[in-house]
């Protein structure tokens, strides 16, 4: 059974959805939990914007039915988005004060978005590599990465 590529980016786009909601939650409850936290913190905004965006975009890239590792995919996902989320933050703090959480949100997607991208090319050219050597022996298939 196969899934239409419709329902493929309804599942993105929720799986997405939820992490933003999960940014305003974890935002929220560290606010309630201590006040004299302020809304535009370093610390804070990267942690509470970076962790959840990171999942999100992880959630959306990984494929289940795939072979490759995921947990490599998890840890670059996340860690491109904790630190696109601290440049985000820090490079728009001076000029726009409150608005840098919101730049921080558009950092880490990128971050995460960036280092999966750059996972994807490292393993395509692993998997073209181990096709050329085997060529010179027998011909293998190499799945497309469309």
């Amino acid at each position: 059974m196969t899934v239409s590529a419709e329902r493929k980016a309804t599942s993105k786009t929720t799986k997405l959805m939820m992490a933003a909601i999960a940014v305003l939650g974890i935002v929220l409850v560290v606010l309630t939990a201590n006040a004299g936290v302020a809304l535009a913190d370093e610390l804070v905004v990267s942690f509470s914007v970076g962790v959840p965006v990171g999942l999100g975009v992880y959630l959306a890239w990984v494929n289940r039915e795939s072979a490759t590792p995921t947990g490599t995919g998890l840890a670059a996902a996340a860690g491109g988005a904790l630190i696109g989320a601290w440049l985000g933050f820090n490079v728009t703090d001076a000029g726009f004060g409150f608005l840098a959480p919101f730049v921080a949100i558009v950092g880490a997607t990128a971050g995460a978005n960036l280092a999966l991208v750059a996972l994807d090319i490292v393993w395509d050219r692993q998997t073209r590599r181990r096709a050329d050597e085997a060529g010179a022996n027998e011909t293998v298939a190499v799945p497309s990465a469309g």
